[in-house]
């Protein structure tokens, strides 16, 4: 997994800079392609920089556990090091959710008519109850 989100890290890197380039802001199409590319890698990039930076953390803290002397400090470390483990934890969940393939039809919007047809009040009452379902469905999303 580390393998892959270091890829990420280098694709987004890589497409920041493409977008600095005076020929492909001139290119529209090719700016916003660019930009779709490199927004929807952002979630998972802002998520591997947590979790290196607790990473980090947590080594700095084994390392003074190894070394430390000094009591309070060994055990400032502890305490360090098991809130490093945690925040890892749940970037690891978060980081595994985010990785999941994206539904192509995310991004699209809909057009939902709903109206009587032949029937006279009840289709008509009929249509209103679905059209309140519709919406609880979607206020619910």
């Amino acid at each position: 997994m580390l393998d892959k989100l270091a890829n990420i890290e280098k694709k987004y890197l890589d497409l920041r800079d493409q977008m600095m380039d005076p020929e492909i802001i001139s290119d529209t199409k090719k700016s916003i392609q660019l930009s779709k590319e490199l927004s929807s890698l952002q979630e998972i990039y802002d998520l591997y920089q947590e979790y290196k930076k607790a990473y980090q953390q947590k080594k700095e803290a084994q390392e003074m556990i190894d070394t430390e002397q000094d009591s309070e400090m060994l055990e400032m470390a502890k305490e360090q090091l098991k809130e490093s483990e945690t925040i890892i934890n749940d970037l690891d969940q978060k980081i595994k959710v985010a990785l999941l393939p994206k539904d192509p039809n995310d991004d699209k919007n809909i057009f939902l008519e709903i109206r009587p047809a032949a029937g006279g009040d009840e289709a008509g009452l009929f249509a209103a109850e679905l059209l309140k379902m519709y919406l609880g469905y979607a206020m619910k999303k």
